[in-house]
């Protein structure tokens, strides 16, 4: 158990390390509650390694068992950190997948599987080097077969074209969190928008970053028809973040507007503490202290679906990005994918690059193509495989142009879920228990 917890800080401390940056940079907290408040997310998000190393500890003998019981529970009670308390997905293990062999069980398994069997093969191969000479070509070739057969399923091909491509163009702003909220810069930022805009008026489709204009959108719907009037294309679409309210006054909402349309889309799974304020009631003393803007959002239940053209297409925002639950929403209907971001409050920190990794794990999962715009990066075009076809420079005003290439098919995954991964996770876990009751009756006759 000890070992597990050890394993836990050293893998979240440097994971999750840039809570600390958005809370002291960008949230005005002080410098000890944001070391204390990053330490406690740390020290919880530990127990769920903890917790496997003690199941294992006190259940499976030493041996082959024991280390894949390991590989096992470790992806248990990842997929539970993922979906407990509405979930923190972030830093999975089968993010290392990418740009690997274990990549290909990314359509058929999904990330939590996919993890799964990358720990299965670091398992076995540390069998390999402990167990008995006989015993060490089995434990080998078991985890060449998963190297292997990942491997294969790469050039697998889960969907295909639909329709020709369409040409895009994905603004990157670069305004600074601290520029964005001050209200002598709302001039500054709308005239950054038309004018970037303004340099391909004539793509078919531009997209812009999340909460692209940080003010509710009835206090700047004239900007926007003004510059479809002036700007714009009659054939031209452009999706821009927004907050905004319903005709009901309900919200105020983190969402996604297709202006040409009039389309809109809600963020149905917000941050905590940065987009809304968990137990209030106890915790009112604490976010006195954090002041990040917007905490004071509504979770909307929208299905993730904008028209675009004559394509549906899935969008996510922000943070939606890590959960694959959110993205298979969907499907099958999505043709490709856009997710919008607002990374500026990670800093330089390694959250960004983490954030595009998620994106990539959902283009692969779903064998869709994924446009991604945040406001400093990392902006990028993402093929059906997950693999980086363009991107553009961090903390750069730039605007990405390329083509997106609408595909139809559903993987595996996306029509099963985790289901696959409950099946694989259930039958490996009976094999280290069922060895283990054999040799339980072994040892017991012997006895005798």
């Amino acid at each position: 158990m000890k070992r597990g917890g050890l394993f836990g800080l050293g893998y979240f401390g440097f994971g999750v390390y840039w809570v600390y940056y958005s809370l002291y940079h960008y949230g005005s907290t002080p410098l000890w509650l944001s070391l204390a408040l990053s330490a406690l997310l740390v020290i919880y998000l530990s127990l769920y390694p903890m917790l496997a190393a003690g199941l294992v500890a006190r259940l499976l003998p030493k041996g082959a068992r024991r280390l894949t019981g390991m590989a096992v529970l470790l992806a248990g009670v990842e997929w539970l950190r993922g979906t407990l308390l509405t979930g923190f997905p972030w830093a999975l293990i089968g993010q290392g997948s990418l740009d690997s062999p274990w990549a290909g069980y990314l359509p058929l398994l999904g990330v939590y599987g996919t993890g799964l069997m990358l720990l299965l093969a670091a398992g076995w191969m540390a069998a390999w080097l402990r167990r008995p000479f006989s015993m060490r070509a089995v434990w080998l070739g078991a985890a060449l077969l998963i190297v292997g057969s990942g491997e294969a399923l790469r050039h697998i091909s889960w969907s295909t074209p639909s329709g020709e491509s369409i040409e895009v163009a994905l603004i990157q702003p670069n305004l600074s969190q601290d520029a964005r909220w001050r209200l002598k810069n709302r001039g500054l930022i709308k005239d950054t928008y038309w004018e970037m805009t303004q340099q391909v008026a004539g793509t078919p489709l531009i997209i812009w970053p999340e909460a692209a204009i940080p003010q509710y959108y009835s206090q700047v719907e004239d900007f926007y028809e003004n510059l479809k009037a002036e700007v714009l294309d009659d054939d031209t679409t452009l999706i821009a973040g927004v907050f905004y309210r319903k005709e009901d006054q309900s919200g105020p909402y983190n969402g996604l507007m297709n202006h040409k349309t009039g389309q809109r889309y809600g963020k149905r799974r917000l941050v905590p503490f940065g987009e809304y304020s968990p137990l209030d009631d106890w915790l009112g003393p604490l976010y006195e202290q954090i002041h990040f803007r917007m905490r004071a959002l509504e979770p909307s239940d929208d299905r993730p679906l904008l028209q675009v053209r004559s394509s549906p297409v899935g969008v996510t925002i922000c943070y939606e990005s890590v959960y694959p639950s959110i993205t298979r929403l969907a499907f099958p209907e999505a043709a490709y994918l856009v997710n919008v971001s607002n990374d500026a409050w990670f800093g330089e920190s390694r959250a960004p690059w983490q954030h595009l990794e998620s994106s990539r794990l959902r283009a692969a999962e779903t064998a869709r193509e994924l446009l991604r715009v945040a406001s400093t990066g990392v902006t990028a075009i993402i093929d059906a495989d997950g693999t980086i076809r363009a991107s553009a420079p961090q903390f750069a005003t730039a605007i990405l142009e390329g083509e997106v290439q609408p595909r139809k098919g559903v993987t595996p995954y996306v029509q099963f879920g985790e289901w696959a991964f409950v099946l694989l996770f259930l039958l490996t876990l009976m094999f280290c228990f069922y060895r283990r009751e054999i040799s339980r009756h072994l040892t017991f006759s012997r006895k005798l």
